[in-house]
C-alpha cells in the first residue's frame, strides 16, 4: 500500500514538473517573440528614418543575416527604377554596406579610375573630394575612363587651440603664414608666440583642396615630417595638444570637424571676417568652399547597381540623404 502511494506520489510530482516546464517554455517563446516583434519595429523605423523604402516582406527575418560583398554580377537590386522616395525595395541594405570600404583621396580615384576593370568585386563607385593633380594626370594617361558630377560642397577650414585669441584671419595672411612669411601671432594679432603650421600629406584630401584653394600655386613651405600627419584625426589632435599651448594652427574640411571629429579644446577660425557653416558653405559666402564628386567608370551599364545610384545621387531623395548626411548638397 505504501508502495502504491509513494509511485502516485512521484507520479503527481512529475506530472507538476511538466506542467512548470511546459509554462516555462511557452514563456521564454511569448518573450522571444515579443523581442523578435520589437527588433522588427526597430529595424523598420530605423530604415524609415533613413530615408531607405523597404517592404517588410521583402527582409530575409529567418535567414542568418551576414555581410556579403557585392559582386559584379549580383542582382540584388533588380532592375527596377530607384524610387523617389528613397532606395528599391530589394536593395540589401547589410550587403550595401558591406561594400563600402574607405581610403585617402588619391587612392579612392586610383581603385576606381585604374584598377576598376580588373577585377569582378573591385571598386564601381567613389564619393570623395577632387583628385590629386598627380592623380589627374595617372588618369588622363589611361585614358581618362571616369564620368563625375559634383554632388555637394564642403569647405577648407582653418582650426586653433581655443586659447589662441585670434579669432579671424584674412586669405592673404593664411597664405603668408604657410609661405612663411609670417612667423609670429602678434603680427596678426594675438600672443607674441611662434606661429607652429601643420599641413597634411600629399595624397590628403584636404591637402590637395589647401593647395588649390589657398596657396593656388604661390609658396609653401615644407613642414617638418612630425607636422604634416598622416591621418586628418593626427592633426586635429596635435592642434588641440601640442606643447599645451596656444600657437598652433592647422586645417581640415568642415564635414570631419563638425560631424566626425570634433575635439575639446579646438575653435575654427573665421576666414576674411566669415565663419564656416553649413549656411556660408550653402550660399558661399565663406570663401574657402569646395565641391566633392561621385564618381564611375564611363562604360558603367545603365541597369548596374552602380550607375543607378550614381544617377539617384542628383534626385530630390538623393539630394535629401546627402543633407540629412550632414553635408550642403548641390543643387
Amino acid at each position: 500500500m505504501e508502495r502504491t502511494r509513494l509511485k502516485l506520489a512521484v507520479i503527481f510530482l512529475l506530472a507538476a514538473l511538466n506542467v512548470v516546464l511546459l509554462g516555462y517554455v511557452l514563456l521564454q517563446a511569448q518573450q522571444s517573440k515579443d523581442y523578435e516583434d520589437l527588433t522588427r519595429q526597430q529595424i523598420m523605423t530605423y530604415l524609415t528614418d533613413h530615408g531607405i523604402a523597404v517592404s517588410e516582406t521583402r527582409i530575409p527575418w529567418d535567414e542568418d543575416w551576414r555581410a556579403v560583398v557585392l559582386e559584379e554580377e549580383s542582382n540584388n537590386m533588380g532592375g527596377d527604377p530607384l524610387p523617389e522616395g528613397g532606395l528599391p525595395e530589394n536593395c540589401e541594405v547589410e550587403t550595401a554596406r558591406s561594400a563600402v570600404t574607405t581610403n585617402t583621396t588619391a587612392q579612392a580615384w586610383r581603385n576606381l579610375g585604374l584598377y576598376g576593370n580588373n577585377y569582378g568585386d573591385s571598386v564601381k563607385l567613389i564619393i570623395a573630394y577632387e583628385a590629386p593633380e598627380s592623380v589627374k594626370e595617372e588618369l588622363k594617361t589611361d585614358g581618362d575612363p571616369l564620368e563625375q558630377k559634383a554632388i555637394g560642397r564642403d569647405a577648407l577650414v582653418f582650426i586653433v587651440n581655443e586659447d589662441n585669441p585670434v579669432q579671424s584671419l584674412t586669405l592673404q595672411q593664411l597664405k603668408d603664414i604657410y609661405a612663411g612669411a609670417i612667423t609670429n601671432w602678434k603680427d596678426v594679432g594675438g600672443k607674441d608666440q611662434e606661429i607652429v603650421a601643420f599641413q597634411r600629406g600629399e595624397d590628403s584630401g584636404s591637402q590637395t583642396l589647401f593647395k588649390k584653394l589657398l596657396i593656388q600655386g604661390g609658396e609653401l613651405m615644407d613642414p617638418p615630417t612630425e607636422l604634416a600627419p598622416a591621418a586628418m584625426g593626427e592633426l586635429v589632435d596635435s592642434i588641440a595638444e601640442y606643447n599645451n599651448s596656444a600657437n598652433a594652427i592647422g586645417f581640415s574640411v568642415y564635414y570631419y570637424i563638425d560631424q566626425m571629429y570634433s575635439k575639446p579644446g579646438l575653435r575654427l577660425l573665421a576666414v576674411d571676417g566669415v565663419t564656416p557653416s553649413n549656411e556660408t558653405i550653402a550660399d558661399q559666402s565663406y570663401p574657402l568652399c569646395n565641391e566633392f564628386y561621385a564618381a564611375i567608370l564611363q562604360d558603367s551599364a545603365t541597369d548596374s547597381p552602380e550607375r543607378r545610384i550614381y544617377e539617384w545621387l542628383s534626385t530630390d531623395a538623393g539630394r535629401s540623404c546627402i543633407e540629412r548626411s550632414g553635408y550642403v548638397a548641390v543643387q
